[in-house]
């Protein structure tokens, strides 16, 4: 992306966004500049919406607990139980995902669902929101799985 910040600078340089500022940081090497834009220069597509709805309602019942809702019984069970089910719908995600045609698609769907929510009421469970996990997932972009896995060795063999 090729920005003018500033004095006319043109920054050459790949920009990397800042997704826990409020829209406008951005470095561009050592520094970080804020850019004021007339209208959002990203915005969360509206088939992601539920998603943070979810993650809003997961969170809520996180802290109030209500009485008879399945999400209170999972985090009341704790991380055993939550990650049981974790396990449990990625073993039929990747069943499904063997599932032929159109209904298989739809059935891969619907656990893809049921594992996203499940893992979603981890991260609430253990006060994580999702826009830490997005965070973390822009500092990963543009390395290398391999890379980032050679790192993470290392780093539990120098500690």
């Amino acid at each position: 992306m090729l920005l003018s910040i500033g004095g006319g600078v043109d920054v050459g340089k790949r920009l990397i966004y800042d997704p826990r500022s409020d829209g406008r940081d951005f470095s561009a090497g050592n520094c970080w500049h804020s850019i004021r834009f007339t209208k959002p220069l990203f915005s969360m597509s509206d088939s992601l919406l539920p998603l943070r709805r979810l993650m809003q309602t997961l969170t809520e019942r996180a802290q109030t607990r209500p009485e008879g809702s399945y999400t209170t019984k999972l985090m009341e069970a704790g991380t055993a139980k939550i990650g049981e089910k974790i396990l449990e719908e990625a073993r039929e995600l990747i069943e499904a995902a063997d599932e032929p045609g159109e209904g298989g698609r739809e059935h891969f769907i619907y656990e893809a669902g049921d594992l996203i929510y499940h893992t979603l009421v981890m991260l609430a469970y253990r006060g994580v929101d999702l826009d830490e996990v997005a965070a973390e997932l822009g500092r990963r972009e543009g390395t290398s799985g391999l890379v980032e896995k050679a790192n993470r060795s290392q780093t539990k063999t120098d500690e």
